[in-house]
């Protein structure tokens, strides 16, 4: 089933230009810079109704369930996680809307739809870790960074190759996101900046995830004005003096301008993994692995990962390095190598699974395990 899915979205997936989103979330944004001038975005959709008659670039937002059917625009991409997008399904299906005909996961239709028709490779999101370097030590970190002996910075001319393989191989990315760790920590933060913005015709929007502690000095919030560098700040709320960092640092956003968003996580995914106590036999892990199919795909060190949090898992010594987990992309690939990553990129791969699934509990609907984020260990 897996291995035929690919193959039946490329037939299926037409040079239709009209189309509707349903989602109207940050991570669509970046994704419209690029969409916008290969679609005819009729309309956006969410089942939020005080999002309803927001018009953004031009595209109207409509509280969904305020619709008849026959005034919805067909086909529909859902800009969600892996597990809205089952919600939605179940959603869309009770109206009689068809997968994969009248509606498609984002992730899935986008990528193939430049492939086949523009012979151009696409990711909607590619993390980028800079630095394990940390201000806080939380507890069931998806990071694993209180499992680093050490932190570490990667070094400038790293990730700049890094940088340099991704955009050598992938023609946009969506959202390109550095995270840590900590990022405003790293002490070459400001020339980091400046390199990424010779690509910016190929990004939708650049992310910076930060957990609040940190109050960039006046030459980043410069270059992050200048390029509209899109802030993400994580709000774990873990103590009042951090209540306190984190309203400054709102403050200074305010203050210069700076698109940004506060995500208040109040609970998280709970992987289970490093802890002992989450196992799946290899019957049932790649239906796990694709009901997670995360959000957070990475490039570190010029290798793409399907899971990102792989990378950070083999650095801390949490597992070893497990070919088949990442494709290497230190060299111009080939079309049909770019199209392996493609695929893989999807989570159609060969290998069956990534190797960190069996016992990680993930993000899907699958995991009903849930955590208070941001406890301190």
């Amino acid at each position: 089933m897996v291995k035929n899915k690919f193959d039946f979205l490329m037939e299926t997936i037409t040079d239709n230009k009209s189309i509707s989103i349903f989602g109207f979330n940050d991570f669509i944004k970046g994704a419209i810079n690029i969409i916008n001038k290969d679609f005819n975005i009729m309309a956006i959709y969410d089942n939020d109704i005080n999002k309803s008659g927001i018009i953004y670039k031009n595209i109207k937002v409509y509280y969904f369930n305020s619709l008849n059917v026959e005034d919805i625009v067909l086909p529909i991409l859902i800009f969600t996680t892996k597990e809205s997008y089952f919600q939605i399904s179940k959603q869309l299906s009770e109206l009689n809307l068809l997968e994969n005909k009248d509606f498609f996961y984002f992730q899935e239709y986008i990528s193939i739809y430049y492939w086949k028709y523009k012979k151009q490779l696409i990711s909607t999101n590619i993390d980028t870790a800079i630095t394990t370097k940390c201000t806080l030590k939380c507890k069931n970190c998806n990071m694993f960074i209180p499992y680093y002996d050490i932190g570490m910075d990667l070094e400038l001319s790293i990730i700049k190759k890094n940088i340099d393989d991704i955009f050598n191989n992938f023609d946009y990315v969506f959202n390109f996101v550095f995270l840590g760790g900590e990022p405003f920590i790293y002490k070459e933060l400001l020339q980091l900046l400046e390199y990424i913005s010779k690509y910016k015709k190929h990004i939708g929007e650049v992310s910076i995830v930060t957990n609040g502690t940190i109050l960039p000095n006046n030459d980043i919030l410069n270059i992050v004005k200048e390029n509209d560098i899109h802030i993400q700040i994580s709000n774990y709320n873990v103590s009042e003096n951090y209540i306190s960092k984190l309203k400054k640092l709102e403050s200074i956003l305010i203050t210069n301008g700076i698109n940004y968003n506060i995500n208040n996580h109040l609970s998280w995914k709970d992987f289970v993994f490093p802890r002992k106590g989450f196992h799946l036999e290899s019957d049932n892990i790649i239906k796990h692995m694709l009901n997670c199919n995360p959000v957070f795909k990475g490039v570190t060190e010029s290798r793409f990962y399907f899971c990102h949090i792989v990378w950070s898992a083999v650095k801390s010594g949490l597992i070893k390095h497990n070919s088949n987990d990442s494709i290497d992309i230190s060299q111009k690939l080939n079309d049909n190598e770019k199209l392996n990553l493609l695929k893989f990129s999807l989570g159609l791969f060969d290998a069956k699974y990534i190797s960190l699934c069996e016992f990680c509990a993930g993000c899907g609907t699958d995991n009903k395990l849930f955590i208070k984020a941001g406890l301190q260990i």
